[in-house]
């Protein structure tokens, strides 16, 4: 079952007209007193630990081409160490869960005392995303002074949904290995869903709205939440959303 826990005024069972999608930053620069705060949210660290040398291209096939590098530690044997960050985008978090408690709601955020159950899922995911497409604006980008209406227009959003994984953020590779670490490194969608083992507990069901552009690159969205509002072109006024008409039909 997938549960999404919140304050009770924003849960969409009850009256709320409103859905807001966080960003990996946002939670990234989260209050680390609770356990959606993850200070390495959609980070990844290549480990070269062989002296390694490798081609840009390599490189580029590591980290998929869209992450951008924003730390690097270079060790006098030549061995280094270097972090990328995937473009900050659009996420809506669930839970897998059988057994909602306000105790879970409130490890995730101290303002969260409620949830709602979403049945059926893929019907939110295309709900959801068509909202997101009709709502952007210019300046919802890390780059909006350079950006038109006409660049707006040509936007799409392209949806990854996925289980969470707990195994770590790092690719670690010597000489004999570095052909392996570029074969693991091919899906790489999977650093925007890689969490700490601290955060397991909660089986977290990731919803990834990325912006894509015409040439089919990830267009990067500021830190801010995006708050929707819930319009009644699917047949359904928004002071009537029940968790019937909007969650399970």
């Amino acid at each position: 079952m997938f549960i999404k826990y919140c304050a009770a005024k924003h849960s969409l069972a009850k009256e709320c007209t409103t859905i807001g999608l966080g960003t990996l930053q946002s939670y990234a620069d989260d209050d680390p007193e609770f356990l959606r705060c993850d200070y390495e949210e959609g980070e990844l660290t290549i480990i070269n630990s062989g002296a390694v040398e490798i081609d840009s291209h390599s490189v580029t096939t590591l980290t998929g081409g869209a992450m951008r590098g924003v730390e690097v530690a270079v060790n006098p044997d030549g061995t280094f160490s270097k972090k990328y960050r995937f473009p900050n985008s659009y996420i809506f978090c669930l839970s897998q869960s059988s057994e909602p408690t306000a105790d879970i709601a409130r490890k995730i955020d101290e303002a969260y005392d409620d949830w709602y159950a979403i049945t059926k899922i893929y019907n939110f995911i295309h709900r959801t995303a068509e909202l997101l497409l009709n709502q952007l604006k210019v300046s919802d980008f890390e780059l909006s002074d350079e950006m038109s209406l006409q660049w707006l227009r040509g936007l799409k959003i392209q949806v990854v949904n996925r289980e969470c994984s707990y195994e770590g953020r790092e690719l670690a590779f010597n000489q004999e290995t570095l052909q392996h670490a570029v074969e693991a490194s091919k899906d790489v969608l999977r650093w925007a869903f890689a969490k700490d083992s601290a955060h397991g507990a909660l089986h977290e069901y990731r919803i990834l709205f990325l912006v894509i552009d015409s040439e089919n690159r990830i267009v990067p969205v500021k830190k801010n939440i995006k708050v929707l509002n819930l319009l009644p072109d699917f047949g359904v006024a928004t002071n009537e959303l029940t968790e019937s008409e909007w969650l399970a039909s």
